[in-house]
């Protein structure tokens, strides 16, 4: 199964995109593990594609998926705005 890995920080990672159109060629061609710093582009869509999205932040990873998650309250549906969600803090752990 493919991988997208929202960086959240400046990772010490070999393989990242930190710009726009880097990651959004990556998405297009369907990379099976794609590491990006941008936020903007984690969207349902990836679901769509086939994507498992973990988003790295300094507190550790987490997963995010359809439906339940271990790291929300919520119940994430195709219609929810993943980067709103994210950068709202939706899905820190601490706050359940």
């Amino acid at each position: 199964m493919k991988e997208f890995h929202l960086f959240l920080y400046d990772p010490p990672y070999e393989i990242i995109q930190h710009d726009y159109y880097s990651t959004l060629w990556y998405i297009e061609e369907e990379e099976e593990e794609i590491a990006s710093t941008q936020v903007i582009l984690c969207t349902t869509k990836l679901f769509e594609l086939g994507y498992r999205i973990f988003v790295h932040d300094f507190k550790g990873i987490y997963e995010i998926k359809l439906g339940k998650n271990d790291c929300t309250n919520r119940e994430i549906r195709m219609s929810h705005n993943l980067p709103k969600l994210i950068l709202n803090g939706e899905f820190r752990q601490e706050d359940l």
